[in-house]
């Protein structure tokens, strides 16, 4: 309680609580590509995520398996490659990869497109179908740099 002393004016300044800022997510990414599992909502239809433990919950982990073996020569240190194989198909399939990279370095909310094959009509359709998506800003086609037709690049 204030307890003045002289006349004049006198403020008095009562503490409040302040709302504490929250924050929010001012950019939604969508990533559009090939998936190991089709979920059961289908192809061509964007779904939310938060991280990645939901996004092989959903979709898997990467469709075509990159294997490698390596064996250490000797003590020191030496290490020999001994077996590489891989899916054709593997470096098409990239979309799991990019995702695992987009949570490490602190990805938020997204959105994952399920296509069936990488071509044209198939990312046109991904492409497509966010646009009921309001709050998408970015798009990302990881698989998409590596179609082989250069037709698939433009019109």
């Amino acid at each position: 309680m204030l307890q003045p002393t002289s006349p004049g004016v006198y403020v008095e300044e009562v503490p409040t609580p302040t709302p504490g800022v929250v924050q929010v997510h001012s950019s939604i990414v969508a990533f559009v590509g090939i998936t190991e599992l089709i979920p059961p909502h289908g192809v061509n239809i964007p779904f939310r995520i938060n991280s990645l433990i939901e996004f092989e919950a959903h979709f898997g982990r990467a469709k075509y398996s990159n294997n490698f073996q390596v064996e250490l020569v000797n003590d020191s240190g030496t290490v020999k490659l001994n077996h590489i194989s891989q899916e054709p198909m593997a470096q098409q399939a990239i979309l799991f990869y990019a995702m695992q990279l987009y949570f490490m370095n602190g990805g938020g909310p997204c959105y994952i497109v399920p296509i069936e094959t990488p071509n044209k009509t198939h990312y046109t359709q991904g492409i497509n179908a966010l646009a009921a998506v309001d709050e998408v800003s970015l798009l990302v086609l990881p698989d998409a740099s590596l179609l082989l037709n250069t037709a698939d690049y433009h019109e």
